[in-house]
């Protein structure tokens, strides 16, 4: 790699998301409906001088300190191939963490597929996860898929949707071990439901390929994040109004999405719903 190159990160929005039973390691299984876009976190990354003997990650709009997921990447690739050379990267950082859309998986991910393109390393898809349960997901080609267990177990699916997403990120983070917590404490179907999870999930996305209206999308962990922040009702009541055709929350919150039949329709929302003073930023993808 002798020159630079620059890739843009994924993110992850979950279309549906139902929280199964625990499994004896405490990990839940999961079934999900995984939406990937690009967006605009990207990785710059180069060659390091020969002589240096680290990696260099120059973080910008963010603050990362010690291990993060672009560093663990590299010390597992390190581990498959000792003759890797050092790298000089730099990470222009956009989303804030704890937002539920995989950001710093994404960040893994584009690290990954570099490496995998320019290297020839492989990793198994129990590497990936060890990385981050939306790894797997976003180092794959694939836009849409099933995606079950605990993010390893992915099952492509056909096609795209030709749909334009809001994303507003609020003044808060979400406790992820909290919320799951709390499920826990109140979900009284644990049992891993697939005919269900499978039937619901194909049905929305079938209304959404034709911009149908769906209105509030399933995750379990949207009445955890309304319990503690009842500006969930304000964000839904508001897509609604702005004739959005489907909203919620990516994974364990905090961020809202909504969707759109149109990029213009989806701005001119966004407008909207900056004036609230708890909205940290927006973003129309």
């Amino acid at each position: 790699m002798n020159k630079a190159i620059k890739i843009i990160c994924p993110i992850k929005l979950n279309i549906t998301l139902f929280v199964a039973d625990k499994r004896p390691n405490g990990y839940h299984n999961l079934f999900s409906v995984f939406w990937k876009k690009n967006t605009t976190e990207i990785l710059t990354i180069k060659s390091n001088s020969p002589k240096m003997s680290t990696d260099v990650l120059t973080v910008k709009n963010a603050d990362i300190h010690g291990e993060n997921l672009v560093t663990k990447s590299l010390l597992l690739a390190r581990k498959k191939q000792a003759d890797l050379p050092y790298f000089d990267i730099t990470l222009e950082k956009f989303y804030p963490t704890g937002s539920g859309i995989g950001a710093g998986s994404g960040n893994a991910a584009a690290i990954v597929n570099c490496l995998q393109s320019n290297y020839g390393i492989n990793f198994s898809s129990e590497e990936l996860a060890s990385l981050g349960a939306d790894v797997p997901f976003l180092t794959q080609s694939a836009p849409l898929a099933f995606v079950k267990g605990v993010g390893e177990v992915i099952e492509p699916l056909d096609g795209d949707l030709a749909l334009s997403a809001l994303l507003l990120f609020p003044n808060w983070q979400i406790n992820t071990a909290l919320a799951y917590h709390e499920i826990d404490e109140t979900k009284t179907d644990t049992q891993t439901n697939s005919d269900f999870y499978i039937s619901r999930s194909q049905e929305i996305i079938s209304l959404l390929r034709e911009k149908k209206y769906v209105g509030l999308l399933p995750n379990d962990f949207w009445f955890v994040a309304r319990a503690h922040h009842n500006e969930y009702d304000l964000l839904a009541e508001n897509a609604e109004k702005t004739a959005s055709l489907a909203y919620g929350l990516s994974g364990s919150g905090s961020c809202f999405f909504a969707f759109y039949d149109s990029f213009e329709v989806a701005k001119s929302a966004q407008n909207l719903f900056e004036q609230f003073n708890f909205i940290k930023k927006g973003q129309v993808i």
